[in-house]
C-alpha cells in the first residue's frame, strides 16, 4: 500500500468520523452533531452578552466614579 493511499484511506475514514450521525446510542458515530452544537451555542452565546459588554463599556467611561476597581478595570 502506497504512501498515497494510506493517505486517502484516512482521510475518508476521517470524514466518515466526523460526519455520520451517532449510533448505538451515543457509543459509535461522528462528530457532526457535536461540533454543530458547539458552534450555535458559541454564536448565540456571543449574540446573548456582547449587549452587556457594551452597556458596561459606556457604563465605566460616563458614570462610574474613579477608584480602585475602575483602575483596575482600566
Amino acid at each position: 500500500m502506497s504512501w498515497w493511499d494510506k493517505l486517502t484511506l484516512a482521510l475518508s475514514r476521517g470524514w466518515d468520523f466526523v460526519s455520520t450521525d451517532p449510533r448505538e446510542a451515543n457509543t459509535e458515530g461522528g462528530l457532526l452533531p457535536a461540533l454543530f452544537g458547539t458552534f450555535v451555542m458559541t454564536v448565540f452565546m456571543s449574540a446573548m452578552v456582547t449587549p452587556f459588554g457594551v452597556i458596561a463599556a459606556i457604563y465605566l467611561r460616563e458614570y462610574a466614579k474613579q477608584g480602585t476597581v475602575l483602575r483596575l478595570v482600566r
